[in-house]
């Protein structure tokens, strides 16, 4: 997957189960990243395991998507990736606003499943 060209602010991926989004995502923010185009990116999720497990630890993750050479150190414990290039994705979770203030966000975003309500337990 390719992200649209022109001058965009949201690319949305709405797919279904292994479409690669994921991937798509991790990618797109692994090439943001090591061009300099992406100097201060969010990867935003439902809760911190989402981002963590998914967007930067999972099979389809950033960490899994770069050669070693070009990896990004992952600094869980201040919820940050930090490329070789000295280019930082700080880990956000959704509707936390005040961990966000004072830079631009480029989002990695993994919504809540869209049409599905979750089920009281």
């Amino acid at each position: 997957q390719l992200p649209p060209a022109g001058d965009w602010r949201v690319w949305l991926l709405m797919a279904g189960r292994a479409f690669g989004k994921t991937r798509t995502g991790a990618q797109w923010i692994n090439n943001l990243a090591l061009s300099s185009k992406g100097r201060h990116i969010g990867l935003v999720g439902d809760t911190m395991d989402d981002v963590r497990h998914v967007m930067v630890e999972g099979a389809s993750g950033i960490l899994a998507c770069v050669p070693d050479w070009q990896k990004p150190d992952w600094q869980p414990s201040l919820r940050r990736l930090v490329w070789p290039n000295g280019i930082i994705a700080r880990c956000q979770i959704i509707g936390r606003r005040s961990s966000g203030a004072g830079y631009h966000v480029i989002n990695f975003v993994v919504l809540p499943k869209i049409g599905r309500r979750r089920q009281a337990q």
